[in-house]
């Protein structure tokens, strides 16, 4: 998100690394701080590789730290895609929650690691069948599969459950392991944004350095640049709420509720519990009003928890791949590049996982699991549908014609805080007039493919419904495949 701020943040420590300002080598540099790429950089030092992790934000402060801090073996949905390697997805992303709780266990990680049970239910008589496929995904997966309701004041009219499951403070968690691969050796730098990636010779560059390595691991949640891989993934947000309730109110757990999907949980810290509501998905840049999406969870919060205090509010983007599984290891583009994306709302357990593979692949070892997340993995049956679906989606964001209102009318009506595309001089423009009533003026034109952004009143950032790629409102890039910042044009205005 980033205009609001996670219950994560809460108590975590600052971290203050430098900004990349020289030019390094390394066996692997890795782009990313987030969880895929700290727990990547920790196994590889492990395995006596020199690592540089460079991070356009603060380590743990992108998509991580504004998750929803749930581990667990069964996907988050999809379950009807899943084929005969269900079973092997499912023992993959065991083994990677396995790996979270023995990298706490080893380095004394005070992030609230804690085995939970996970509860899947409908709320309604009305069944849109979800249910049912998960659990009969999940029962010829073999697991331990319950049919147990939640506990109040949920009033489920059907439900299933599974113990063993996990939960954590994921910014903590991984703020702590970078000070454990700093206090090694290991190379971190924050505020350093990726500027170019030569794959040919094995360079990344930032604004202020570069690094030349081997392997370079690309942990940025979708790959920087273009990327055939982007045909197949969908990015779509998702919003979350935090208040603090009695301690009693319910029990620890994984709470998960169909149509429409909702994730339910309590949290400890500071001495309060607080609960902890997700929902609201939708295309990135495809929803007009995304503040509503915060309305509508306390909504849903507040008709069974009663009156709340909200205190956090905040969301994060997911990329979602054709068929259902992400795309994980080397890059069928480039043999010096890895990649992980596609996680989906899974990307807590998926990037340990990714993690696990891509360091071993580095360390020439054959992760168990690799060859069903290989990148360059074809299943056109069951991927094809999809793949169409989402370049007819992306294609039509090109073609729409968005509305660039006179900028002389626009203008005058513009209200602090709040941002619109319009016409001026015959090019799309992103105004925003920021709270003290200055007007920032950017192209509306994504540096990424040239798809024409969207105003995202709920985040206060420009978002482009194509790829993905996110803007603040003076046009620096927040996160997605763009490398580049909106282009100022405030010469566009008479």
């Amino acid at each position: 998100m980033m205009s609001g701020s996670s219950v994560w943040s809460v108590g975590a420590r600052s971290s203050t690394y430098p900004t990349l300002d020289d030019n390094l080598d390394a066996d692997v540099v890795i782009i990313g701080a987030g969880i895929t790429g700290i727990v990547a950089a920790h196994l590889l030092a492990l395995a006596g590789k020199s690592v540089v992790v460079v991070e356009a934000l603060r380590v743990g402060e992108g998509s991580t730290g504004h998750s929803t801090g749930n581990l667990y073996e069964i996907v988050g949905e999809r379950h009807s895609k899943l084929g005969s390697e269900a079973g092997d997805v499912f023992a993959a992303r065991a083994s990677a929650v396995d790996l979270i709780e023995r990298i706490v266990q080893e380095h004394g990680i005070d992030c609230g690691f804690a085995r939970r049970p996970w509860f899947y239910f409908r709320e309604t008589d009305e069944d849109s069948g979800e249910l049912d496929r998960a659990r009969h995904t999940i029962d010829r997966a073999g697991l331990a599969l319950l049919d147990r309701a939640p506990p109040q004041p949920f009033a489920a009219r059907a439900g299933v459950s599974l113990d063993d499951q996990a939960q954590f403070n994921p910014l903590w968690f991984v703020k702590d392991l970078a000070e454990a691969i700093a206090a090694r050796g290991g190379r971190i730098f924050e505020h350093s944004k990726v500027t170019e990636i030569d794959d040919a010779r094995g360079i990344v560059s930032t604004e202020g350095g570069s690094v030349r390595a081997e392997h370079i691991v690309v942990a940025t949640h979708t790959p920087k640049g273009v990327h055939l891989v982007q045909t197949a993934l969908a990015p779509y947000r998702e919003y979350a709420i935090a208040a603090p309730i009695a301690r009693d109110v319910l029990a620890p757990g994984i709470y998960w509720t169909t149509d429409p999907h909702h994730s339910v949980r309590t949290h400890e810290v500071g001495g309060e519990t607080y609960l902890v509501v997700v929902g609201g998905n939708h295309k990135t840049g495809q929803e007009e009003n995304t503040s509503d999406q915060y309305s509508h969870l306390v909504r849903y919060a507040e008709s069974r928890f009663g009156t709340l205090d909200v205190r956090y509010r905040w969301s994060a983007q997911n990329y979602r791949s054709a068929d259902g599984l992400p795309y994980i290891g080397r890059s069928p583009y480039s043999p010096q590049v890895y990649i992980a994306t596609g996680f989906a709302a899974d990307g807590l357990t998926y990037g340990a996982l990714a993690a696990q593979i891509i360091s071993a692949s580095i360390c020439g070892v054959e992760h168990p699991y690799a060859h069903v997340f290989a990148a360059d993995r074809h299943r056109p049956l069951a991927a094809a549908k999809d793949v169409v679906v989402e370049n007819i989606n992306v294609a039509a964001q090109y073609l729409r014609d968005v509305p660039g209102r006179d900028h002389a009318d626009a203008l005058a009506h513009l209200v602090p805080g709040t941002g619109e595309v319009l016409q001026m001089r015959g090019q799309k423009v992103a105004a925003y007039r920021d709270d003290d009533g200055t007007l920032l003026l950017r192209s509306a034109v994504c540096t990424h493919m040239k798809c024409i952004v969207r105003w995202n009143d709920a985040e206060r950032s420009w978002d482009c419904p194509c790829h993905g790629s996110r803007f603040r409102p003076d046009g620096t890039v927040i996160e997605g495949p763009a490398f580049s910042d909106l282009p100022d044009v405030t010469g566009s205005e008479p």
